[in-house]
């Protein structure tokens, strides 16, 4: 079960600013720090929490949540792209540890001018 309260960062792999919105979603792996493998999902890792040296796991499992977008979200031009934000969508610039952050104004909006 994913506990906000035991992260400690986010790190982030790109710029969060240049995205009006990213999918935060649960991701169970095997360290509380190390980023993400490849498998683990799928799309293009944006950032991600780590966790606290205490954070409890279960069975050596830990549950992170990972900042991600897939190739059908904003910037990404196409006749698949997602219109608004999608349900587990989050303006990355809400985001820090221990809280879940928020879908803004921002991040549904199509002008380029907000970012």
């Amino acid at each position: 079960m994913l506990n906000l309260a035991d992260e400690r960062e986010i790190v982030w792999c790109d710029d969060p600013k240049q995205y009006r919105y990213v999918r935060a979603v649960e991701a169970h792996l095997a360290n509380r720090i190390r980023p993400p493998g490849k498998q683990k999902y799928s799309g293009r890792l944006i950032g991600y929490a780590t966790l606290k040296p205490d954070a409890r796991g279960t069975m050596g499992i830990f549950s992170r949540r990972i900042f991600i977008l897939f190739p059908r979200d904003w910037p990404n031009p196409g006749p698949y792209q997602s219109p608004g934000v999608p349900s587990e969508g989050v303006d990355p610039l809400t985001l820090r540890p221990g809280y879940a952050g928020e879908a803004t104004s921002r991040a549904e909006s199509r002008d380029p001018a907000t970012l």
